[in-house]
């Protein structure tokens, strides 16, 4: 059985999202869902979560198309979850590259290597988590 790995925050579920998980459960028969932690989010997004890492993992893990779901590791960069899973694959978003960098960078140092795969967006236009927050009022306008 082909298993997929994904990370994401996945504070609210957008089609865009929806999109992403049935693009990535096309690799595979058994989707891995990583939820991000509320400090990464902060720390990376500059803003809290909507809702806090437990509820968003919580929410996941109860999704059709998703087999399992975990938090991420607390320290950034540790992929201790690649260690555990060895996904047959990793599918990416279109915007996670800071992350596909920090995969191939602990790859380098690792006796692993997984095959990535960048999938494109959905709508992006329509459907990013940004554009659906700016809209809710709770990011300020683009520059």
């Amino acid at each position: 059985m082909k298993t997929v790995l994904v990370f994401g925050t996945f504070d609210a579920l957008h089609p865009g999202h929806e999109y992403f998980l049935k693009k990535a459960k096309e690799y595979g028969e058994r989707l891995i869902v990583v939820v991000a932690r509320d400090s990464f989010v902060q720390s990376f997004k500059h803003k809290r979560p909507l809702h806090d890492e437990i509820s968003r993992l919580h929410f996941i893990q109860n999704h059709p198309l998703v087999s399992e779901a975990c938090l991420a590791d607390e320290e950034i960069g540790r992929f201790s979850i690649l260690n555990r899973i060895r996904p047959d694959v990793i599918c990416l978003g279109h915007d996670q590259l800071a992350l596909a960098d920090s995969i191939h960078e602990w790859m380098k140092h690792s006796d692993h290597h997984y095959k990535i795969k960048h999938l494109k967006p959905f709508n992006r236009d329509l459907y990013s988590s940004t554009l659906l927050n700016r809209i809710k009022g709770q990011l300020a306008p683009e520059k």
